[in-house]
């Protein structure tokens, strides 16, 4: 099974290729989520840590980042593993979102323009402005009701250059063909009209959200994707949704004990002739799984968060157990790091290459996971 793990409240991150040293997802920061990738170097070694990776972001992150580049490519090289470096980016985006005091003060017309083009917005729609005025969030409504938060960033020559605009959507929408006669209202209705695109997305999306237990994320964003979503007998399945179509078959990601899940994905694969795209994708999943999954209309959600046999909690820094035992008589489920930990402190692990293999701290069968890191 692929590892997942949300990293320190601010990122959730999958591996994208079968050696588990790539990786894609989101970046949180400031209620705001960024797309981003890290891939690493031909030929890759568990000693090398991040050197030589790149690092790849979307282009309201890419706008943040500027002037910035090199001081990011200098904390990934220094980096010993991805959860450090996802801790020192949140850093650096979190300083320069926040420090206005680096910037240079506006001139008194930016101030005007400013507060008139709130007035004909309507000061309703503000959520948040900072003291210079420099960063102003607004509240937009889709045709179906849905809230969003736009925020702008603004330089101090606005309107002659247009201000950085950070949405939550799935893509980075492209930018708005500015002019200095644009203003707010431009950048407002450029915007609705990009998350009109993703209406039927949002509709499958909140089908999973209302149906099902969602484990991951705990807190869903317009931004993401992917749900994680609870089967019982300690397993789940992680859906990835196109965003361009999202009634298409989505990609399916099995976690728990082979021997429960592999059953699910064997219908998977014998019974897609039967997906509809005009269904919504929790419906295709049922009917080509032939289950129907754990819902708040017929369970409670405890049934499905078990503490992990470590530490005994269920969330862990953002992160809930991903590794479970095989043996059926305990499926006793772990936390990845708590596992991690537990079999490098036992003299009897083995290691081959970025796998330890152990013993269940339980039952005392056989248990693998993954090392992330050569740093405990």
């Amino acid at each position: 099974n692929a590892e997942t793990w949300g990293i320190r409240h601010m990122s959730l991150l999958v591996p994208s290729n079968l050696e588990g040293t790539a990786f894609h997802g989101f970046l949180s920061v400031q209620h705001f989520e960024f797309r981003i990738a890290l891939t690493p170097p031909a030929n890759y070694r568990d000693d090398q840590r991040m050197r030589g990776y790149a690092f790849l972001c979307e282009k309201a992150l890419q706008d943040i980042l500027k002037g910035y580049e090199n001081l990011v490519q200098q904390r990934l090289a220094q980096s010993v593993n991805v959860e450090g470096f996802m801790l020192e980016l949140q850093d650096i985006i979190g300083r320069i979102l926040s420090n206005s005091d680096q910037k240079a003060i506006p001139p008194a017309p930016f101030y005007r323009r400013i507060l008139t083009e709130l007035d004909e917005i309507g000061w309703n729609m503000l959520e948040s402005v900072d003291d210079s005025l420099t960063q102003i969030q607004v509240k937009l409504e889709d045709s179906v009701g849905r809230e969003h938060s736009l925020k702008m960033l603004f330089p101090s020559d606005y309107p002659n250059s247009p201000p950085t605009c950070i949405c939550d959507v799935p893509i980075a929408p492209e930018e708005v063909q500015w002019n200095s006669s644009y203003s707010l209202t431009h950048i407002i209705r450029h915007y609705q009209r990009v998350y009109e695109r993703y209406q039927d997305l949002w509709l499958v999306l909140d089908d999973i959200d209302r149906h099902t237990w969602v484990l991951e994320p705990e807190r869903p964003t317009r931004g993401g994707t992917m749900r994680r979503i609870a089967l019982g007998d300690h397993c789940s399945v992680i859906v990835d949704i196109n965003p361009a179509a999202p009634r298409s078959i989505c990609q399916c990601t099995f976690m728990g004990p082979d021997k429960r899940t592999a059953p699910l994905r064997d219908k998977l694969n014998a019974n897609l002739n039967i997906w509809n795209v005009s269904d919504l994708v929790r419906e295709n999943l049922e009917r080509v799984l032939e289950i129907s999954f754990p819902s708040p209309q017929t369970s409670e959600k405890e049934m499905y968060t078990t503490q992990c046999g470590i530490c005994y909690s269920f969330r862990l820094d953002d992160a809930i157990p991903d590794r479970v035992c095989e043996n059926f008589k305990c499926g006793q489920p772990f936390h990845h790091v708590c596992l991690s930990e537990w079999l490098r402190s036992d003299p009897s692990t083995r290691h081959s290459l970025n796998i330890m293999y152990g013993a269940c701290p339980y039952c005392s069968d056989p248990i693998t996971v993954k090392t992330l890191s050569t740093s405990s």
